[in-house]
C-alpha cells in the first residue's frame, strides 16, 4: 500500500514537472512584449529635459518620492510607500533626433509589476505635464 502511494506520488510529480516544462516559448515571448509595450511610450520631440521634468511631476502626482533624478543620463528612480511599497525606475532616452522613448519599470518586492493599471496612470499623468508633446502615432 505504501509502495503504491509512493509510486502515485512520483508519477504525479513527474506529470506536474512535465507539464511545467512544456510552456510554449512563443507565449512567453508574447507576454514579455505585451509587458514591454505597456511600460514604454515614444514621444515626438527632442525636448529630453522637458520629458524628464514631466516624468518627475507625474511620479510625484502618483505619490512617489523621488530618490534620484539624473537629467543628463535620463534616469529617474522613486519609491511609493504604504501597504504595497513600489519601486519605479524611468528612463528617458532619445531614439532619433525627433523622438524620445520613455520606459518605466515598476517593482513590488523586487518583482516586476505586470498590471497595466499603474503604467496607464503614469503615462496619463505624464501626458498632462507635456501636453504639447504628442505621443508617436497620435
Amino acid at each position: 500500500m505504501i509502495a503504491m502511494r509512493c509510486l502515485a506520488t512520483i508519477l504525479l510529480a513527474s506529470f506536474i514537472c512535465g507539464c511545467a516544462s512544456q510552456i510554449d516559448p512563443a507565449l512567453v515571448k508574447q507576454r514579455q512584449l505585451q509587458v514591454q509595450r505597456m511600460q514604454t511610450r515614444v514621444f515626438d520631440t527632442n525636448d529630453r529635459l522637458g520629458l524628464v521634468r514631466g516624468v518627475i511631476a507625474a511620479m510625484q502626482d502618483l505619490s512617489f518620492v523621488i530618490d534620484n533624478a539624473d537629467a543628463q543620463q535620463g534616469i529617474i528612480t522613486a519609491n511609493k510607500y504604504g501597504d504595497f511599497p513600489i519601486e519605479m525606475t524611468v528612463t528617458v532616452q532619445p531614439i532619433s533626433s525627433k523622438q524620445i522613448l520613455v520606459h518605466g519599470i515598476a517593482q513590488y518586492k523586487h518583482k516586476p509589476i505586470e498590471d497595466p493599471f499603474l503604467y496607464e496612470q503614469f503615462f496619463s499623468s505624464l501626458q498632462e505635464y507635456v501636453p504639447n508633446i504628442p505621443l508617436s502615432g497620435d
